[in-house]
């Protein structure tokens, strides 16, 4: 069966704080959340990356900074979550100073011994934040960005599953249900600092049947 999109929850925080946490709820079979923090403001680093108050790994680690100003995300993904209402939350060393934000996106029928293809990152200060995807055997393709600016749109073909703004940064991410090599971009309407990721989902094995036997008298 294809991937199929579940939900999406997203929070923001307070900028003099150095955590945020948003609750989400998944649903379905063979599930996985991305957990996907992003900040924007002075220099600082990950501290801890958790759900259900356990510490995850983040498989996405990137950061663009330019002197004293810092944007950057973090994405975890968790396999076979309950379906009751967890609690993600992020931690960072210092507190952000214009965007401190968490998203949590669930997804069915993605492979739980393998859940996604190998990573890749992304960071520039163009008008244009884009990072291309190889997708195949129905592989679902998901890129996240926060950006210096509170104009960004998506490209042809990218479905936006959160975002959150500030009239000084965005972040969203979303993903594109599409085979070959994905281009997944978010534009806006001027040269600005910007970083991001992503990676491919990969679909859950097919479940093999045994044969069946009809006798005939």
């Amino acid at each position: 069966m294809p991937i199929v999109f579940d939900a999406a929850s997203t929070a923001i925080g307070s900028t003099a704080a150095s955590t945020v946490s948003v609750v989400h709820q998944a649903s379905g079979s063979n599930r996985a959340v991305l957990v996907v923090a992003a900040r924007r403001g002075t220099t600082s680093s990950l501290t801890e990356l958790r759900w259900a108050g356990s510490t995850i790994t983040p498989v996405l680690v990137v950061n663009n900074i330019i002197g004293t100003s810092q944007i950057g995300v973090v994405v975890a993904v968790v396999t076979n979550p309950t379906t009751a209402s967890t609690t993600a939350e992020v931690q960072w060393a210092i507190a952000p100073t214009i965007l401190n934000s968490i998203s949590v996106i669930s997804y069915g029928n993605v492979n739980q011994t393998t859940p996604y293809d190998s990573t890749a990152a992304a960071n520039g200060n163009t008008s244009n934040a884009t990072i291309t995807l190889a997708s195949t055997d129905g592989g679902w393709p998901f890129a996240t960005f926060t950006m210096q600016t509170s104009q960004a749109t998506t490209g042809t073909g990218t479905i936006e599953r959160t975002r959150s703004s500030n009239p000084l940064a965005v972040h969203s991410a979303g993903d594109e249900a599409s085979s070959g090599s994905v281009i997944i971009n978010w534009a806006f309407p001027a040269a600005n600092q910007w970083s991001g990721g992503g990676f491919v989902l990969r679909p859950a094995a097919a479940t093999s049947r045994a044969p069946q036997l009809i006798w005939m008298d």
